[in-house]
């Protein structure tokens, strides 16, 4: 499996959000209820899960119940049911809003179902945005491999300290970029320069979260004239494939070590 073969794979586990007959249950004014996607509470959600791979719509039914209440489902089996108001208070307590990741501790079975994402269009403050939020969570817990391509070598000397620190720190540090020029020194670390048309077209960040499958994180992405397109993750299935993937392509498994 490529990389562009994980990122098509992520894509093709898109969820669906069914709000049933959504409207206000104090009695207010429901016009709209009826319109799937019309109502204030699909196009909030909507909003609040843009880039999230989940497809938020509306759905009435004949006897007007259930009332807001919100399935989620994958290729028709259901993963999790919770009313609306239940389900805005776990994402906004989840800080959603502003963030990559779910804080899925106290609402694991709604919001696990949410944390693989998928975007488009996304610029390198973004990107880089993603990358930090992986690359702490691996500094925070101290061990275990950490993956990150940087397409082009130059790239890689604007975060060489930033990932002399993470070797430092006590993870084992593989770095990729496209060849071209003397590769940056990595001590404690290693610096892959492979001559392969992935390399040099994605970004990626994958971490195996030392040992702890819930701790297991990656960003993917391929740039595109308008942007990078790909996925986040924190399904450690997904995070192996990826990590199977590099080890068995490029040689960069570990023995022992750190």
């Amino acid at each position: 499996m490529s990389l562009a073969d994980v990122i098509e794979s992520v894509k093709r586990t898109e969820r669906t959000l069914t709000v049933f007959n959504p409207g206000d249950d104090e009695g207010g004014d429901d016009d709209g209820a009826d319109v799937p996607g019309q109502t204030g509470v699909v196009d909030a959600l909507n909003a609040t899960l843009a880039d999230r791979n989940v497809e938020v719509r509306g759905e009435t039914t004949e006897s007007g119940r259930p009332r807001n209440v919100a399935v989620l489902d994958m290729d028709g089996v259901v993963l999790a049911t919770v009313d609306v108001e239940s389900l805005e208070s776990m994402l906004e307590a989840s800080g959603t809003n502003g963030t990559l990741g779910f804080d899925t501790r106290e609402y694991a079975d709604v919001l696990r179902h949410l944390q693989e994402t998928t975007f488009t269009s996304y610029d390198r403050s973004r990107m880089l945005q993603a990358t930090r939020e992986i690359e702490d969570r691996a500094f925070r817990i101290g061990h275990g491999e950490l993956h990150a391509g940087f397409q082009t070598l130059d790239r890689l000397r604007e975060e060489g300290q930033l990932y002399r620190d993470l070797a430092d720190r006590g993870l084992r540090v593989t770095a990729y970029a496209a060849p071209g020029g003397e590769s940056p020194a990595l001590p404690d670390g290693t610096v892959v320069t492979p001559d392969a048309d992935e390399i040099a077209t994605h970004w990626f960040v994958a971490y195996d979260g030392g040992g702890e499958p819930s701790q297991e994180c990656a960003l993917l992405a391929e740039e595109r004239p308008d942007g990078y397109y790909g996925c986040w993750t924190y399904d450690p299935d997904v995070v192996d494939w990826i990590l199977t993937h590099l080890r068995e392509q490029y040689g960069t498994a570990f023995d022992g070590g750190k």
